[in-house]
């Protein structure tokens, strides 16, 4: 029996990309919240690899499992505790970073795991009212009680999408296993290259995969 096809939009490099690093970051951790899921890729992807995926957002997008709620919020809270909490692609759309941040440490249980995607140096889209760089984000998630473990620097690969994508779609014509080896391969060797803020830092596309560890809040010295 064929294995279960991903959709389409999944498939762009891009996406792929992004879904699969996260997913890897994940690791064995089960329960996830999906901070602003916007069309589903990584709750779809994650469902696909047999985690317990809870969405939320602030409009009902039509996804399963979705919770209707701003992680900025004073009054945020939720009875659950979780895993992993994943924030893909939002926080630089946030004039409080640092609540949801906050929100995103109370339902974490200890020990486990915040993940994040960030731009870095962009300012390129209206709706970015934050523009980070490798430095202000370290120092935002210390102050808000978490310590980096794990960061993968963006914008090698992905810098070349449009190629990757028509030469996947097309290896996709004749097997739907081999584009996925493709793609498959395509994001080790950026994980590999993402291991260097360096060459990723010339990209339109630069930014990071973080994974940081649920932390004592760090106090000024007196």
């Amino acid at each position: 029996m064929e294995e279960e096809r991903l959709d389409e939009k999944i498939l762009s490099f891009k996406e792929y990309e992004a879904a699969k690093i996260i997913s890897t970051l994940v690791g064995s951790k089960k329960e996830i919240l999906n901070v602003g899921s916007f069309w589903g890729r990584d709750y779809f992807y994650l469902k696909k690899k047999g985690k317990n995926v809870t969405n939320i957002d602030i409009v009902d997008n039509g996804l399963p499992c979705t919770i209707i709620a701003d992680i900025t919020d004073e009054n945020f809270s939720l009875k659950k505790k979780f895993d992993v909490v994943l924030i893909a692609e939002v926080l630089e759309h946030l004039f409080k970073d640092f609540k949801a941040l906050q929100n995103a440490r109370e339902v974490l249980r200890e020990d486990d795991y915040l993940i994040i995607t960030v731009s870095f140096f962009n300012d390129f889209a209206d709706y970015h009212v934050r523009v980070y760089t490798p430095k202000t984000i370290k120092r935002l998630l210390e102050s808000e009680g978490f310590k980096i473990e794990k960061i993968i620097y963006r914008g090698n690969l992905i810098s070349f999408s449009k190629i990757i994508n028509a030469i996947s779609k097309f290896i996709g014509l004749f097997s739907y296993k081999l584009r996925i080896k493709f793609l498959d391969l395509l994001v080790d060797l950026d994980i590999f290259l993402g291991r260097s803020e360096l060459p990723a830092r010339f990209s339109r596309f630069f930014g990071a995969y973080i994974m940081a560890k649920k932390h004592n809040k760090k106090t000024s010295k007196k």
